[in-house]
């Protein structure tokens, strides 16, 4: 369980710097990818279940990062996440 909050604090941490301009693209997708790997979110039987668990993924990313970014930050965040999500196969 404590690596599940540490890979989920990393993964929100990367998608903060990348909002805010001091971090890449890459390192969010891969520490958010960690993250889904970590918590199961991949192992899903179906290519659906998978996305859908993953998308779970991406929305607890942006509920952790509420409190360092605004509104806008948080709705680009969002979608840049949902992108990540569904294009894992």
């Amino acid at each position: 369980m404590k690596e599940i909050k540490q890979c989920e604090q990393s993964a929100a941490q990367a998608a903060i710097s990348f909002m805010k301009g001091v971090g890449g693209y890459d390192t969010m997708k891969d520490k958010f990818n960690v993250y889904c790997e970590a918590i199961g979110a991949n192992k899903a039987s179906t290519v659906d279940s998978r996305r859908g668990h993953r998308e779970i993924c991406a929305q607890r990313i942006v509920i952790e990062s509420i409190y360092a970014l605004g509104s806008t930050q948080l709705d680009k965040l969002e979608e840049c996440l949902k992108t990540i999500a569904n294009n894992y196969d």
